[in-house]
């Protein structure tokens, strides 16, 4: 890697400016906080001191509801995105590039559910972020189509790259208990194994920063899958497939005594001997125990996601961490306003709201 000197003259301007919007995310304490107001204007007016503003400024006043503030919490991102894009170039631009496809492959997940679902494309377009391929044009176009086979004509035509293994999707018999898990994971191993190679041919010591923040997010979803495949009582031997082919913390082998474990509290005994994710998973074995849902894993495991993007931000800011910390920390922040603007819509209590908040 070239020096600090030199690094900082060819990228500090991008750099700083995510410095800069990184002082400007939310606290914990102001996500909780935001998490007592009792209406959706409360909410608005909080976070008219806040980045969010520009965007929520936009809301007409009778029109204020959870889906308007969905759609300009989504609308910031993308502008986020384009601000940084905008004034980077060589490594910077790449490295942003290749790490947004976990985002775009978010959308495309949650788009492709929104229409398994036979959601109102009202309701699916605004819970989309638009990045990557899929501007807001584009996912305007694929939330209209008419039916599954115009959807992948579409894609066909709008976001090629996905083609090919939607289509192979689209082919299988497959149950529909396991219809959604079978195109997550399908689009997950198309992006991830990608991104993994990216990171792989980055220098040493960016390798090693960004390996900690993308590998870790592998091993979560590898884990949270495994734990789907069993409670849908996919057959032992086929669950393998399901799972992304990096490993990280957790090595093959590991995954495969997870996957032959004899019930799901043995596989909970064997992830604690793992000493970077044991704290998240005994957060979540009670949970699960009690009440056989996988919400506290998948809740406690992004949690870690989280923790791991923030340690970006204590070592020195010149390196492409904070670039992919910064982004999964923004990522959350509109997640969490939007469990909490649905929250409030629904009249849910504080309590409830807060139990859905991904936070440190």
């Amino acid at each position: 890697m070239p020096s600090s000197f030199s690094y900082l003259i060819n990228h500090g301007y991008p750099l700083a400016k995510i410095a800069v919007r990184k002082s400007k995310l939310l606290s914990p304490l102001d996500v909780r906080s935001l998490a007592e107001m009792r209406s959706l204007g409360e909410l608005v007016s909080f976070l008219d001191i806040t980045p969010h503003r520009e965007e929520l400024m936009k809301i007409e006043a009778d029109k204020l509801s959870a889906k308007a503030i969905e759609k300009a919490l989504s609308q910031y991102f993308l502008s986020s995105v384009l601000k940084i894009m905008n004034v980077s170039k060589g490594i910077i631009k790449d490295f942003l590039d290749q790490f947004l496809t976990k985002f775009e492959a978010e959308t495309l997940k949650t788009l492709i559910r929104g229409i398994l679902t036979k959601t109102d494309p009202e309701e699916i377009i605004v819970s989309l972020i638009p990045v990557g391929i899929f501007t807001q044009e584009i996912l305007s176009i694929l939330t209209n189509a008419t039916s599954f086979d115009d959807f992948l004509d579409l894609i066909k035509i709008n976001a090629t790259k996905y083609y090919p293994l939607l289509t192979e999707v689209y082919r299988k018999e497959v149950p529909e208990a396991s219809e959604i898990l079978e195109w997550e994971t399908t689009i997950d191993c198309f992006v991830f194994p990608l991104l993994w190679e990216y990171v792989q041919n980055l220098s040493k010591s960016e390798k090693e920063r960004i390996s900690i923040i993308v590998g870790s997010e592998i091993d979560a979803l590898n884990i949270v899958t495994i734990f789907r495949c069993r409670n849908l009582n996919i057959p032992l031997k086929d669950i393998k497939q399901y799972l992304i082919p990096v490993y990280f913390n957790v090595s093959e082998t590991f995954l495969e005594q997870i996957i032959l474990s004899e019930n799901l509290d043995e596989a909970f005994q064997l992830l604690l001997t793992i000493r970077d994710y044991a704290p998240y998973i005994e957060a979540s074995r009670e949970s699960y125990t009690e009440t056989d849902s996988l919400f506290a894993l998948e809740h406690n495991l992004k949690r870690m996601v989280l923790e791991k993007s923030i340690e970006q931000f204590r070592i020195s800011p010149l390196h492409l961490g904070t670039i992919a910390g910064y982004y999964n920390l923004l990522y959350f922040e509109i997640r969490n306003i939007r469990a909490i603007s649905l929250g409030i819509e629904a009249g849910l209590t504080s309590d409830r709201i807060r139990a859905l908040l991904v936070l440190p």
